[in-house]
């Protein structure tokens, strides 16, 4: 179970959605900026300015306690289902 102490959205620090999307927004700009997230029974849905797209929590922490061993191909596979506002 993960153990946080910073300001958290279900348990999960706010900067853990922060820096993944820093993360996806270098391969793709036109994510949008941070909105707010909502906590599915598998993970988070990560909503931005520009769209939706749902993020495991299992990724999520790993992004907190080792971000480097997410590969930039993960990352492009979680970027195949961002689904943006029509």
């Amino acid at each position: 179970m993960m153990k946080f102490k910073a300001q958290t959205i279900h348990e999960v620090p706010l900067y853990v959605f922060a820096e993944l999307l820093m993360r996806l927004k270098e391969m793709k700009a036109e994510l949008g900026d941070y909105r707010t997230v909502n906590k599915t029974s598998d993970g988070y849905i990560l909503y931005t300015t520009e769209g939706m797209i749902e993020i495991p929590l299992h990724m999520l922490k790993t992004q907190f306690e080792h971000p480097s061993e997410i590969e930039s191909e993960r990352l492009k596979s979680l970027l195949r289902h961002f689904r943006q506002y029509v």
